[in-house]
């Protein structure tokens, strides 16, 4: 066996003895011994070599050895033999060992999972437990949850950084914030909070709260400002959340909506302004008493005292027989008592009596308190001084009741007052015609329209009349004008209405008469205008079978004058009058004709140019006697197109230009007549002017006369200036005269334009 392999047996050896020591000890030395033995022999074989050695002398060398070696196996052996006994000694402690550990092993193993099974059992138990009472949190936070929300609060908590760990359905609502968007960030983030009195901002109010450890209460004037610009009032607090050991660990803000209450709240405010407003103007304004249910005094204004002169101490207590002035009858007083008594509002007007014993008149309105019951617990009495009125009303009365006219006044609920004469008249009391009694007094066939009429002016504000048949004492009817003007208070609205009725039946019956005589006259009227057409035809028709004869008598003159010899001037002269007197009956047949023309025929509107009508018209007065001898003077400004009845105008013009004519004064050097013509859209102005013989200042009022002659040079109808006059009253039109004696005559005429 060479070293090595007692080595490897060393090596195998170790794991073996490992738990003993002692052979630890023994096998360590042995491997020293071999590990020494083999350097010293592999150095000595190194020397031998380097002295040039046989190996033959390593062999004996070797075998001298070999007794050391096996020495060393001996050694070996027993331990070997002593590690084998050893083994099996701890093969069956090992053994055993194993048994004993297999044993105890299953043993703590059933133990184990015993007590695994009951932990098991208890952790389920536990969880049960740990679920009923999560449900029951769960449940209760629902529950709780569920009770803010219904009471409409709204609850954010945080914690002690003042982040938000819980906010409620109600809270997320009034801040619009979702529960995902608000939980994780501070309050103030989702809102702002205010104070609406002081504008002042409420800075983190749960992080104050945390500080001073106290609760803090919001005023009614705090306001939540959210992102949006929106804002609602609202009321609350916070308070700090504690844990078991009393440490602040957040804070939680309660808060609801009070928008609508303070909406309410300020109506209420102002409704209880507004009451002592009212107050205040009913006290300065008017009397005031309140009685109990028994009518005691309770409450006098200062008003009251001073207008009846009793002090406030003298009334409380006291009922209004204190200031009762006699005046009134008991059924008066007991119509007013029964009126309140039943809840209703009393009006009416009382006379009452001061302390000194003077009379004064109150306007009054009671009105009775009522409880739930409704019943009258106490009655609220409003007074005005009306002494002035009832004296002014008075003395109307006696001017009323003396007049000869029948008076009445009313309001809306009807008539309240009659003058004497209208009672006396109708035979009622003013009990019976109060308010609408008086309709049974109209006659039954002319009450509908009355009343609608009457209803109408009332409506309006406006004064009405009508005229209506009414029933005297006697039961018979006469008829009455009746007419109403409404009463304006300073404001201008309308409070009374003053009346009366005139008796109109001498009127009537007149007017009845002159509509039978109207209704005669009318057939008249209609006989003469047939009579009057007649004659129109007639004169038309005569006017032409007229006039032929005398234009065969012109020309036959005229031939007659030239066939005559010069030098026979009488001849020659009865010829020329004779031309005259047949010429002047032919403008009088001609004046007749115009006049029936324009009295019997409708207007014919045409294009009219002023310029070239009055150039036929000097034409046609080219030949006239005289007309050489005046100077025309035309003027014509004509703007716009003017339409008008051509042939009556220039009938106008024939007239008043054949007078300059024919009126011309001779004693002057030179004669002219003016005629000037301004047209626009609207009108013409027509101004003839002329220097003739002129019309004497007391005749020109006469001038437009039919049949009238200004002057005892002439020798015509008289029928043309009225001619004129009519024609232009035809044509919607006017003329006006200015005239001197010796100076001259102008007219002046307006025609309307009917192209307007």
């Amino acid at each position: 066996m060479s070293y090595n392999e007692v080595k490897k047996q060393l090596k195998e050896l170790g794991p073996l003895v490992n738990d003993n020591k002692k052979q630890v000890l023994r096998v360590k030395y042995l491997e020293k011994l071999i590990d020494n033995r083999i350097t010293f022999l592999y150095k000595d074989n190194q020397r031998a070599v380097g002295k040039g050695f046989d190996l033959k002398y390593n062999l004996d060398f070797l075998r001298k050895k070999k007794t050391y070696l096996d020495k060393v196996k001996g050694v070996i052996a027993a331990i070997q033999t002593e590690e084998a006994s050893l083994l099996k000694m701890r093969q069956d402690v090992y053994f055993k060992s194993r048994v004993a550990f297999y044993r105890s092993f299953y043993l703590v193993l059933g133990f184990v999972l015993a007590l695994i099974i009951l932990m098991f059992f208890i952790l389920r138990r536990n969880l049960k437990e740990k679920r009923k009472i999560k449900d029951a949190l769960l449940a209760k936070n629902v529950w709780y949850n569920q009770l803010m929300s219904s009471l409409g609060w709204g609850v954010i908590s945080v914690d002690v950084n003042g982040v938000i760990t819980f906010i409620n359905r109600v809270a997320q609502e009034v801040s619009r914030c979702e529960e995902g968007k608000s939980l994780g960030r501070v309050m103030e983030n989702l809102f702002e909070i205010h104070n609406e009195e002081t504008q002042a901002k409420v800075m983190k109010p749960l992080i104050d709260v945390m500080r001073t450890n106290e609760i803090i209460w919001l005023g009614s004037n705090t306001v939540i400002k959210r992102k949006d610009g929106s804002k609602i009032y609202i009321d609350g607090s916070g308070a700090p959340i504690y844990d078991d050991d009393k440490t602040i660990i957040g804070g939680v803000f309660f808060f609801r909506d009070i928008s609508e209450n303070r909406k309410v709240q300020l109506s209420l405010l102002n409704s209880l302004k507004e009451t002592k407003d009212y107050k205040y103007a009913l006290d300065e304004s008017a009397m005031v008493a309140i009685t109990d249910n028994k009518g005691s005094i309770t409450y006098v204004n200062d008003n009251f005292c001073a207008i009846s002169q009793y002090s406030r101490a003298e009334l409380m207590g006291q009922d209004h027989r204190i200031v009762n002035s006699g005046y009134h009858r008991k059924e008066f007083m007991e119509e007013m008592w029964e009126t309140i008594s039943s809840g209703k509002i009393w009006k009416g007007e009382v006379k009452n009596r001061k302390k000194d014993g003077a009379l004064y008149w109150v306007d009054t309105t009671i009105v009775p308190f009522l409880s739930d019951e409704g019943k009258p617990y106490q009655y609220v009495a409003i007074r005005s001084d009306i002494t002035e009125r009832k004296k002014v009303e008075e003395e109307f009365s006696i001017l009323a009741n003396n007049m000869s006219q029948q008076a009445w006044m009313s309001d809306k609920d009807g008539v309240f007052w009659y003058n004497q004469r209208w009672l006396d008249y109708s035979g009622t009391t003013l009990e019976e015609v109060k308010g609408h009694g008086w309709v049974k007094v109209l006659h039954p066939d002319h009450l509908q329209r009355f009343l609608v009429k009457r209803k109408q002016g009332m409506e309006s504000g406006e004064g009405w009349e009508d005229v209506c048949p009414l029933r005297g004492a006697d039961g018979s009817y006469r008829w009455f004008l009746s007419q109403a003007e409404p009463v304006f208070d300073d404001q201008g609205k309308v409070t009374r209405w003053f009346g009366t009725n005139t008796d109109t039946t001498i009127l009537k019956e007149a007017e009845e008469e002159l509509v039978e005589k109207q209704r005669e006259l009318e057939l008249k009227i209609e006989e003469l205008s047939k009579s009057n057409s007649e004659l129109d035809r007639f004169v038309y028709s005569a006017s032409h079978d007229l006039r032929a004869p005398l234009k065969s008598m012109l020309g036959l003159i005229g031939i007659v004058k030239r066939c005559e010899e010069p030098n026979n001037e009488d001849q020659i002269t009865r010829l020329e009058m004779l031309n005259d007197s047949v010429i002047r009956l032919d403008n009088f047949i001609e004046d007749i004709l115009n006049y029936s023309r324009n009295t019997r025929m409708g207007i014919v509107s045409e294009e009219i140019n002023f310029g070239q009508l009055i150039e036929e018209i000097r034409n046609s007065h080219k030949f006239m006697e005289g007309a050489n001898e005046i100077k025309p003077l035309v003027q014509i400004d004509q703007k716009e197109k003017f339409i008008s009845d051509k042939k009556r105008i220039i009938v106008i013009f024939n007239n008043i230009i054949s007078n300059a004519i024919k009126y011309k004064d001779t004693s002057k050097e030179e004669s002219f007549v003016s005629i000037i013509v301004e047209c626009d859209s609207e009108k013409a102005i027509i101004t003839i002017e002329d220097n003739g013989i002129g019309i004497a200042e007391e005749k020109q009022e006469k001038v437009f006369d039919m049949f009238y002659r200004a002057t005892k040079l002439s020798n015509g109808s008289g029928l043309g200036m009225y001619i004129v006059k009519e024609t232009l009253e035809k044509l919607g039109g006017s003329i006006t005269l200015e005239s001197e004696l010796k100076s001259g005559t102008k007219f002046s005429i307006q025609i309307p334009n009917q192209n307007n």
